[in-house]
């Protein structure tokens, strides 16, 4: 369940230690599909504490302006090239830092590990297809806990 986990995550950076199964049944993820909306992943972060804004519109370099402001990022990509897999691929990571050349992600499906890429890669994943088959490219969650200094 990427979405909790990635909730969770973002949350932890921010200095809120909530459980991953606290987060999923307040988001109405179920373990058996794990499939979470991006409706969800906002009301997650907002049942943790934090504030949360998405967008579809925010660059790479946006984002990692945001992120060196205090803010946690998540993103929403595909694990998968195939459009055959796209139903079933879609996946949530937290932005750990953009540079001239490469993304790297804190990756919850890899126990929190760091995923490194390329920019050009990772543009050509950066894309998630909703249950009516739309494409929504660049979906980005920014959260910050209106506690922290």
């Amino acid at each position: 369940m990427c979405g909790p986990a990635s909730v969770r995550l973002a949350a932890l950076l921010s200095g809120i230690d909530i459980p991953e199964k606290t987060l999923a049944k307040a988001m109405k993820v179920k373990a058996k599909d794990g499939v979470t909306s991006f409706d969800q992943m906002v009301k997650g972060a907002e049942f943790a504490g934090l504030i949360a804004m998405t967008s579809r519109d925010l660059s790479l370099d946006e984002l990692e302006t945001t992120r060196k402001d205090g803010a946690k990022v998540i993103l929403c990509w595909m694990t998968s090239s195939d459009p055959k897999d796209y139903g079933e691929s879609g996946h949530f990571s937290v932005l750990r830092e953009v540079d001239n050349h490469y993304i790297t992600l804190l990756d919850t499906q890899l126990g929190g590990w760091i995923s490194k890429t390329t920019r050009e890669n990772f543009d050509r994943y950066w894309i998630d297809v909703d249950d009516d088959g739309e494409i929504n490219k660049h979906w980005s969650m920014v959260c910050w806990n209106p506690n922290e200094e």
